[in-house]
């Protein structure tokens, strides 16, 4: 519940307004997660570097589709799902670039 808990803020602000939910870009979404979410992306990122080391990129369609359903859940529109996710993985770039 509490590794939830930067994207669900997030959320309830956008989703809550919807004229604000329909502009929402990757950008927007990528400083959520190197500022406010901060948090919650360092953990997709430890996350990532243990699953590399089995062989496994965090970026694989498995996974994405695991994080879509999550943020799906939570009450993101798809378009928002789609943007929230380009948002991660541009911050992960930048946050731990050695995550693949």
């Amino acid at each position: 519940m509490m590794k939830h808990l930067p994207k669900a803020i997030l959320l309830a602000l956008l989703v809550g307004t919807p004229v604000i939910a329909q502009n929402v870009t990757w950008d927007v979404a990528r400083d959520f997660y190197l500022g406010p979410g901060r948090m919650s992306l360092m953990g997709r990122c430890g996350f990532g570097k243990s699953v590399n080391l089995n062989g496994v990129s965090v970026f694989n369609k498995e996974y994405r589709t695991i994080n879509r359903k999550f943020l799906l859940e939570d009450g993101a529109s798809e378009q928002l799902a789609d943007t929230m996710q380009s948002g991660m993985a541009a911050a992960m770039a930048i946050a731990c670039p050695n995550v693949w």
